[in-house]
C-alpha cells in the first residue's frame, strides 16, 4: 500500500514536468518555423 502512494507522488510529479518540457520543445520547433518564414520573407 505504501508502495502505490510512492509510486502515485512521484507521477504527480513527473507527469506536469513532463508536459512542460513537451510544451518547450513545440514552442522550440515554432520559433525555428517563423524564423524560417522571417529568413524567406526578407529574401
Amino acid at each position: 500500500m505504501i508502495t502505490l502512494a510512492v509510486v502515485a507522488v512521484l507521477a504527480s510529479v513527473i507527469v506536469p514536468v513532463a508536459q512542460t518540457s513537451m510544451q518547450r520543445s513545440r514552442e522550440q520547433d515554432l520559433r525555428l518555423a517563423l524564423r524560417d518564414l522571417r529568413n524567406a520573407i526578407d529574401l
